[in-house]
């Protein structure tokens, strides 16, 4: 797991996306489901001329899309030890002196 870092804060972030043919319409199945990983629409519409007809208005990804973030490595043993690391923070600040 690497962890990015930022000034105030340690994180990994993973996402999960989804992107659906216009109109919701189930069009990825057989030939067109393992091209579509690699090529654009257009070329789907060429070599494939039904899906032109049930996508008519020519675009073949919906406008919107679904996201959500994602992971398996938050355990509760993970939990336990970031609990016990800011208990630990909070008694002993590490805070600079000034005299």
């Amino acid at each position: 797991m690497e962890l990015k870092r930022t000034s105030h804060a340690v994180y990994d972030t993973k996402y999960h996306l989804v992107w659906a043919p216009k109109y919701r319409k189930w069009i990825l199945r057989g030939n067109i489901r393992e091209r579509v990983k690699s090529i654009s629409a257009s070329v789907i519409f060429e070599e494939h001329p039904e899906v032109k007809k049930e996508l008519w208005g020519g675009e073949f990804w919906e406008d919107g899309y679904f996201a959500r973030t994602v992971g398996d490595k938050v355990t509760a043993e993970v939990i336990r030890k970031y609990i016990r690391y800011h208990h630990e923070e909070e008694k002993f600040p590490k805070q600079l002196k000034l005299f």
